[in-house]
């Protein structure tokens, strides 16, 4: 991890985007003084600059700039259980091999097969949250660091559990004839006000989400904690780069 004492760079020095893409970098709210900087009230700005001019061949076409929170990993991620053979109903394990979720990660369950079946009943949508994680299985409940959900039918089909990400900063919608090189757009992300150890999701991560594929774009992402009237940012943060 490197220190970087003006601001924080998501995206490296720019991250071409054809289709929606997560930035290649996450700010670790768990490391160093990122947390404690972020907790103090300090308001934090993520800037996003346009590289190389957006183009695409559908009219029409927007993007996305989006800040989001995440738990267990720098984007969010999709393991699949290949069920039945994947869930043990008398243990309530899941398997699926290097599955990358850490404990008190939340996620949602999908599939085209069928869902297994929990006691308490699973709402489509609602978040559960991994305990127990090996490097190839996990259990799952309804709370962080709750009771284990009893497995009574294993279902059938693959069984996707998508990380599910929070939104930190509201997207901006650009178009694409604003996408120019040198455009510059802002967010503001309101501090939590809780200590860094208290924090529900551990990453800050940037997404770039094109309404239609992109044939050409290259973004850059920064978090600074705002800027002066030259156009430079205005405090150090200290922040550190996962």
């Amino acid at each position: 991890m490197a220190l970087i004492e003006t601001y924080a760079r998501l995206c490296g020095t720019g991250q071409t985007v054809t289709t929606a893409a997560f930035s290649t970098n996450a700010f670790d709210l768990g490391a160093g003084r990122t947390g404690k900087a972020l907790a103090g009230g300090r308001l934090v700005v993520a800037r996003f600059g346009v590289t190389t001019a957006a183009a695409s061949a559908t009219a029409g076409t927007a993007i996305d700039l989006v800040i989001y929170n995440t738990n267990g990993s720098t984007g969010a991620i999709s393991p699949t259980v290949t069920a039945p053979g994947g869930i043990n109903t008398t243990t309530n394990v899941l398997t699926a091999t290097a599955h990358g979720l850490a404990n008190s990660t939340a996620v949602v369950m999908s599939t085209a097969g069928t869902l297994p079946t929990f006691s308490p009943a699973y709402t489509a949508g609602q978040f559960l949250y991994v305990r127990n994680a090996t490097d190839d299985t996990f259990q799952l409940s309804y709370t962080p660091g709750g009771d284990i959900i009893d497995i009574t039918a294993a279902g059938s089909g693959s069984i996707l559990f998508t990380e599910a990400l929070t939104t930190v900063a509201a997207a901006i919608a650009v178009p694409l004839q604003r996408l120019g090189a040198g455009c510059i757009y802002e967010l503001a992300i309101s501090p939590p006000g809780v200590a860094k150890e208290s924090f529900a999701a551990r990453y800050i991560i940037a997404r770039f989400n094109p309404t239609a594929a992109l044939s050409a774009g290259t973004f850059i992402c920064d978090l600074v904690s705002g800027f002066g009237q030259d156009g430079q940012p205005k405090n150090k943060l200290g922040y550190v780069t996962a």
